[in-house]
C-alpha cells in the first residue's frame, strides 16, 4: 500500500466548514419529548442535519412491543445478532467534518444495502473512516475502511471486547466498487474459513493473512 499523507488543511481556515453545536446529553438517554422538543429548538434555530453518534435505541417499560409498533412507526427494525453482518459504523464525514479524504456516506450506504444482516457463523463488525484521524475506529473492527487522498484503505481482523485486536492492512483501493469486490470476498471468506464460530481477527491468526489475500485473488 502506498502511504498517504493527508492535506495539511486547519479546519478552522476550510471555506466549507459547517457550523456545529454538540448539546450535552447526560447518560445519553432522553425522554421522547425531551427528543421531540431539542429537535423543534434547534429546527427553529435554523439547524438542518442532526449526526447520531451510534444507534438510537426507543425503549418502552413494557416486555414485549405493543402490536402494530412496526407497522405504525414506519421504520425498518435495527437488528444486532451475533451471526451477521451488523450496520457499518461511520465518522461524521460529510455530515459536518469537512476532513474527509473521499466520499464516505455514499460508501456505507452502498456497504449496508448489499451486506448488512448477510447470515455467517459469527458477527463481522465493519467501520468506516473519512480520514486517517479514524474517529469510527476503523483499526478495531472485523473489516476497517479508511478514505486517503487516492483511495480506500481496507483493513481486517480487528476487534474490541475481551481480547483486542488491531486490523491488518491489505491495501489501498481507488474506487467504491474494489472496495465492495473486497468486502464481498471477505464475508465469502469467512463463510468458508469460520468453522469454530470465531472473530475474523483469530481466523487470520489461525490461517495466516496470506490465506485471507490469496483467497481474494482467487475470487
Amino acid at each position: 500500500m502506498e502511504n498517504e499523507k493527508p492535506e495539511k488543511v486547519k479546519y478552522e481556515d476550510n471555506p466549507d466548514r459547517k457550523a456545529t453545536f454538540a448539546p450535552y446529553i447526560p447518560r445519553s438517554v432522553l425522554t421522547v419529548d425531551e427528543l421531540m422538543a431539542m429537535a423543534k429548538k434547534f429546527k427553529e434555530a435554523g439547524a438542518e442535519k442532526v449526526k447520531i453518534g451510534g444507534e438510537m435505541i426507543f425503549v418502552w417499560q413494557e416486555k414485549h412491543l405493543p402490536p402494530g409498533v412496526k407497522k405504525h412507526v414506519g421504520w425498518e427494525q435495527n437488528h444486532f445478532k451475533a451471526t451477521e453482518v451488523r450496520p457499518i459504523k461511520i465518522c461524521s464525514a460529510e455530515t459536518f467534518c469537512m476532513r474527509f479524504r473521499q466520499p464516505v456516506l455514499e460508501l456505507a450506504e452502498k456497504i449496508d444495502n448489499a451486506f448488512r444482516g448477510t447470515h455467517l457463523p459469527v458477527k463481522l463488525i465493519i467501520g468506516i473512516a473519512g480520514c486517517q484521524r479514524s474517529c469510527s475506529e476503523p483499526g478495531i473492527k472485523d473489516v476497517g475502511i479508511i478514505a486517503h487522498t487516492k483511495g480506500y484503505e481496507l483493513l481486517v481482523g480487528g476487534s474490541a471486547g475481551l481480547k483486542p485486536r488491531i486490523a491488518q492492512s491489505i491495501g489501498l483501493f481507488q474506487t467504491q466498487d474494489n472496495v465492495m469486490k473486497v468486502i464481498e470476498g471477505i464475508i465469502e471468506y469467512v463463510k468458508v474459513k469460520d468453522k469454530k464460530s470465531v472473530r475474523l481477527g483469530r481466523v487470520i491468526e489461525m490461517n495466516g493473512i496470506d490465506d485471507l489475500l490469496n483467497f481474494l485473488k482467487e475470487g
